[in-house]
């Protein structure tokens, strides 16, 4: 009987430990979509409040701004290029 009181405990363990990594990389995943947006947003209002002219003077086209602040929040999280 003890045998299988400890094989349940083993068990328990093994699940619980599981549902802890799981929710591990699941909080982790959420904070690091959260960190993406943060910057993805930050970026965007930044470049969006300049005028045509200062953009072209800087290089950048304003139909570039949405490509260039999703590429600025991925290497926030080091998913960039």
């Amino acid at each position: 009987m003890s045998m299988a009181s400890s094989q349940n405990l083993t068990w328990s363990k093994t699940i619980l430990n599981g549902l802890q990594a799981y929710f591990s990389t699941l909080r982790s995943a959420g904070e690091a979509a959260s960190l993406r947006r943060a910057k993805y947003r930050q970026t965007y209002a930044e470049l969006s409040v300049l005028s045509d002219r200062d953009l072209n003077d800087i290089g950048i086209a304003r139909s570039d701004i949405r490509r260039l602040a999703t590429e600025e929040s991925m290497k926030a999280t080091g998913t960039g290029r």
